[in-house]
């Protein structure tokens, strides 16, 4: 079973623990004050295995004529089913973060034999939804990210202007038009220009936000845009040929 190892980080949950008992980022039962989850949820994890590494989906999307593919890469863990839903719902819902924590240290490695980020910024939400939410998971996903590469997080790089976007909902092809002006630059931009940026957030699924997000990068300036995700969705195909949503 995988633990923390930053000593400081040890003694502070244990103490944590006495107040607020350590529970599995997927099940929500009882573990141990230093684990991530339980043995069983661990075992049961569905892990991505083999993906497109450029654009972070199994089934590659680098070449769609409806896709003009802004980032370089994309690294992911797992497939966005079964019990892996339940740990990101907890992450992006109630600001758990023993998923990420679990995670992104071999996300991070991963990045490193990609290229070198300079900087690492995430997929913003509207300060109305932050403010009712009270946190964002990208933003812990990044801070995670940021302290494991030893780089800086930036804040304000990007703004999200849209708080009716509700992605999950729309089809494949709706949500590459509805993120078109749901995304703009923030006031740190200028922070990006030169620079190689690592782009987190929670779940990829169509890559529409990730790639809206990286072409507002590269307009800042910044010279590769390397995204970071905790799960990738996969298309399912009907009968009738239609793509499904997931």
């Amino acid at each position: 079973m995988k633990k923390l190892r930053n000593s400081r980080f040890l003694k502070f949950k244990f103490w944590i623990d006495f107040l607020y008992p350590n529970r599995c980022a997927c099940c929500d039962e009882l573990i141990a004050w230093d684990a991530f989850c339980c043995a069983e949820c661990e075992q049961k994890l569905p892990y991505a295995g083999v993906y497109c590494k450029q654009c972070g989906k199994h089934d590659c999307i680098c070449e769609r004529e409806d896709f003009n593919k802004q980032y370089d890469a994309c690294v992911t863990a797992l497939a966005y089913e079964d019990i892996a839903k339940d740990g990101i719902l907890r992450c992006k819902l109630e600001g758990l973060t023993n998923l990420p924590q679990m995670l992104v240290p071999a996300l991070c490695e991963v990045v490193r034999k990609i290229s070198a980020p300079e900087i690492v910024c995430y997929v913003p939400m509207t300060r109305a939804q932050q403010s009712q939410r009270g946190f964002n998971q990208a933003r812990d996903i990044a801070r995670i990210s940021a302290k494991q590469l030893d780089l800086p997080l930036l804040d304000g790089v990007l703004r999200k202007t849209d708080s009716t976007l509700q992605q999950h909902a729309l089809s494949r092809q709706a949500r590459l038009a509805a993120v078109r002006g749901a995304y703009t630059a923030g006031k740190h931009i200028d922070a990006v220009r030169g620079k190689c940026v690592l782009l987190c957030d929670d779940i990829i699924t169509t890559g529409s936000t990730l790639n809206e997000c990286a072409r507002l990068l590269r307009q800042g300036g910044a010279s590769k845009v390397l995204c970071l995700t905790l799960a990738t969705t996969k298309y399912r195909t009907k009968q009738s040929g239609e793509e499904e949503r997931t």
